[in-house]
């Protein structure tokens, strides 16, 4: 939940690079996608899995020593055990199985349908926030939840 001194304005520092850096990620994930339906890659989705583990894993090792290693001033590893259980969880619950998941849908259904369920990525997310550490939602949490569901809805209905 964003209170009003968590917000920050698009004129902080690196605030348009993170929006870049977001979109960049979202249309490089579109063109993957759409480049492994045209090419008909029917990879099983354990492999496919994997590599994308390692690449990303690669990636952001990479990126983190390069931009943030030296101002961080610790460690780079964690150093406690709850350090070491978020580590693991992201890695093999968050990021494993998802892409797991996604790989098995992506080569059994159209890539349209198979995006769908990447639209409630957000609203488990914050619904897990809420459970775990007690946020509550906002008027416009709600409506955006409203909104992505209404959305789900309406493109499943359309393909039916």
């Amino acid at each position: 939940m964003v209170t009003q001194s968590d917000s920050v304005g698009l004129g902080e520092p690196g605030v348009l690079a993170g929006i870049a850096s977001i979109l960049g990620a979202a249309l490089s994930w579109a063109a993957g996608s759409v480049y492994t339906k045209r090419r008909q890659i029917a990879a099983d989705p354990v492999v496919a899995t994997g590599w994308q583990v390692a690449v990303g894993a690669v990636s952001a090792w990479s990126g983190l020593l390069l931009f943030e290693g030296p101002s961080l001033g610790a460690p780079v590893l964690p150093v406690t055990a709850w350090g070491w259980g978020g580590l693991v969880y992201n890695s093999v619950i968050g990021t494993a199985l998802s892409y797991f998941v996604w790989f098995g849908a992506h080569l059994r259904l159209p890539t349209a349908v198979a995006a769908i369920g990447t639209l409630l990525v957000p609203v488990i997310g914050v619904l897990s926030a809420m459970a775990l550490l007690g946020d509550r939602p906002t008027p416009f949490d709600i409506f955006g939840f409203a909104l992505i569901i209404a959305a789900v809805i309406l493109n499943l209905r359309a393909g039916a």
